[in-house]
């Protein structure tokens, strides 16, 4: 899908087309391999207020990117060079993971020319949020969760040019094409209504962040000084990277007395004996500052 949607913006050097293949998505580890959460849930980690955190999971993306690099060249050092990419290549993909921001006067990336702007428009847009990260979850959460997807992106590619607008060349899109890119923003708000920020998700959220607070130091009683606790394992995206769902078996079979309040919030969610919904709110950008 990327492929396609690069070759209709009319990139011409295939070193862009090779440094593009590599996105955010290449990061995530899959179900064999214990999937790795990149975005620490944000009520967690503030109440570990000695350990520093990332409130942008595209940062910890960008931290796993690095350290895959330098295990390749620390087996050959001529990896990039052997598969056709250099170190510019690296920057641009980290720039990529990241996202542009909105246009200034003055282009900051380093990784390619303000002429190839527009490339940072298609992993992780930051103009305007049409991007391919955004087609690629919901084609696969539509399909598992049976939620109906309208968006069609293969139309809206056919219609994907690179036009300069005042001066910066971006990714546009016929007149034709509203509807499309209103039922995609349609499709994120449906999925993140009923699936991402469902109620009940959100109540079993917050269950799991008090029961992994509880754990956090408590999880390896007498510990060696160099085995991490929960909170500690972003200093480190070797230590990082071992936080995988096996933490809560841990807690969930251990019989330490320490745990023991972690252990009975586990029980809770399994029984589903959780919180019950009270309200909600929609805060709308009139009254969001009457919210007491």
């Amino acid at each position: 899908m990327k492929t396609v949607l690069l070759a209709l913006a009319s990139i011409k050097w295939v070193g862009d087309l090779h440094a593009l293949s590599v996105s955010e998505s290449c990061l995530e580890f899959g179900p064999c391999n214990s999937h790795v959460v990149l975005k620490p849930r944000p009520g967690y980690v503030p109440k570990v207020p000695t350990t520093p955190f990332w409130d942008q999971h595209e940062q910890m993306s960008v931290q796993l990117f690095d350290d895959i690099v330098k295990s390749l060249k620390a087996e050959n050092e001529n990896v990039l060079k052997e598969n056709g990419l250099d170190n510019g290549d690296v920057t641009f993909i980290k720039e990529l993971i990241e996202g542009a921001k909105a246009s200034g006067d003055e282009w900051t990336y380093k990784g390619r020319d303000k002429d190839k702007c527009f490339l940072y428009e298609i992993v992780a847009n930051k103009q305007n949020g049409i991007d391919v990260d955004k087609w690629d979850y919901f084609a696969r959460d539509c399909h598992h969760l049976g939620i109906q997807n309208s968006f069609d992106h293969q139309r809206l590619m056919k219609s994907a040019r690179v036009c300069n607008v005042n001066e910066w060349n971006h990714i546009c899109f016929r007149d034709k094409e509203a509807d499309n890119v209103y039922d995609m923003f349609r499709t994120r708000y449906t999925l993140h209504r009923q699936a991402y920020q469902h109620k009940i998700g959100n109540i079993i959220d917050i269950k799991f962040t008090e029961a992994l607070i509880l754990a956090d130091r408590d999880l390896h009683k007498d510990k060696p000084k160099d085995m991490f606790t929960i909170s500690a394992a972003i200093k480190s995206v070797k230590d990082y990277i071992k936080l995988t769902d096996d933490i809560i078996d841990q807690i969930s079979s251990s019989t330490a007395d320490k745990l023991k309040k972690s252990r009975a919030i586990l029980n809770e969610i399994s029984e589903r004996k959780l919180p019950k919904f009270v309200g909600e709110a929609r805060l709308m950008e009139e009254n969001k500052f009457k919210v007491g």
